[in-house]
């Protein structure tokens, strides 16, 4: 980008009122919404997938952001 990385942070930030990492998270959770929803992969193969080298990373992300655990969303207890 020819800018450091706290420049473009603040640029991205200004531009679309999100920093840059949540707009990352946003996307990354929308995949694993959809994964959830349309396969029966489990969720650590979903996790990898989706960005997270970490399932529990985002178990917890998922869980803090939805307020349901992947499982629940799975069965259809999205809101």
């Amino acid at each position: 980008l020819g800018v450091s990385r706290r420049l473009a942070d603040l640029r991205f930030a200004q531009a679309t009122g999100t920093s840059l990492r949540r707009a990352i998270e946003d996307r990354r959770l929308e995949e694993v919404k959809r994964r959830l929803s349309e396969t029966k992969l489990p969720i650590d193969r979903i996790a990898r997938l989706s960005g997270y080298s970490n399932p529990l990373r985002l178990k917890y992300v998922f869980k803090a952001r939805t307020g349901l655990t992947m499982s629940d969303w799975r069965k259809g207890g999205r809101p």
